[in-house]
């Protein structure tokens, strides 16, 4: 991703950050884990408990979603695997298909910005 679409997501004030719980809606929060993994959990925690995972130097790793819509991009990137095996296909050729396939831009095509709807409609594009 480009760093001007980090900056788009995310700007840090006192570590919390534009990103948007997606369960309340509440500011999220860079944090450091237990394993010095970096990730965004809700200014509510412990009463919400939103989590975002982050690229170890604290990008998120795409756009924060609610339950169904990361089980969908879990199945998404399940099915792209599949795919791009079966076709015997690098990751970059087969976003590129796939974005073609979508009719949105490679910048675009990526699971981490999904929402629910982009997730079903690329799974069926994928698993045919």
């Amino acid at each position: 991703m480009q760093d001007d679409l980090w900056e788009a997501l995310m700007t840090h004030t006192n570590g919390v950050s534009d990103l948007k719980c997606p369960h309340c809606s509440s500011p999220m929060v860079l944090r450091t884990g237990t394993l010095s993994n970096k990730f965004f959990s809700c200014t509510r925690w412990p009463d919400c408990r939103g989590s975002h995972a982050a690229h170890p130097d604290g990008k998120p790793t795409g756009v924060p979603a609610n339950e169904k819509t990361k089980a969908a991009r879990r199945k998404g990137h399940e099915v792209f695997e599949q795919h791009r095996m079966r076709h015997n296909l690098t990751k970059n050729a087969c976003y590129r298909k796939l974005a073609r396939a979508m009719r949105i831009s490679r910048k675009e095509c990526h699971f981490g910005l999904f929402d629910l709807e982009q997730c079903e409609r690329a799974i069926a594009i994928l698993a045919k």
